[in-house]
Order: C-alpha cells, then sequence, then structure tokens
C-alpha cells in the first residue's frame, strides 16, 4: 500500500514507480559498486558458520580500509554483498 512504500522510499520514488517511469537517477561522476562473492552460498553450506563469519570479517576489513583510504562511502553490507559509492570530485577518489 502507499503507506507502507512511503515508509520506505523517498515520496518522488514511490510517484515514479506508479507512472512506471525510470526510479534510477543518472548522475555525472558517481560511481556505485557491489560486489558479490561467487559461490558464497554452497561455500557456506560446506564450512562451520565461525570460519564464515571469519572469512568476511577479514574481507570487509580489508574493504572497510579501502574505503578509508579512497574516501568512499559503504552504502551497507548483507551478507556477502558490500556497497560502496564513490564521487569522482573527492580529494582521493
Amino acid at each position: 500500500t502507499d503507506e507502507l512504500l512511503h515508509n520506505m522510499m523517498p515520496v518522488s520514488v514511490v510517484a515514479k514507480l506508479k507512472e512506471d517511469v525510470q526510479v534510477a537517477d543518472n548522475r555525472e561522476g558517481v560511481l556505485l559498486l557491489y560486489s558479490d562473492i561467487e559461490g558464497f552460498t554452497a561455500m557456506s553450506k560446506e564450512t562451520s558458520p565461525t570460519a564464515v563469519i571469519t572469512m568476511l570479517k577479514h574481507l570487509y576489513t580489508i574493504f572497510d580500509a579501502l574505503v578509508l583510504q579512497y574516501d568512499l562511502f559503504k552504502v551497507q553490507t548483507i551478507g556477502d554483498a558490500y556497497i560502496v559509492m564513490s564521487n569522482e570530485h573527492s580529494d582521493k577518489a
């Protein structure tokens, strides 16, 4: 319903969705990186939960250091997905 959509997204995005208009905006000089570990689900089924968490923690520690080094913005991590945004006008990007 509209109320649920307005709780999850900006009003402008909801309006575009209703009009079947492109929702993604084009922004010059912005990069969005979405990383996903190939075979993660299969690997996690064969590996102990502790080993999976240790591997992800190690990987995300490296990613987080790169985010700081290159003045990026970490959007979100979900399971094995890591999402980062950059602006070409940043001093380090």
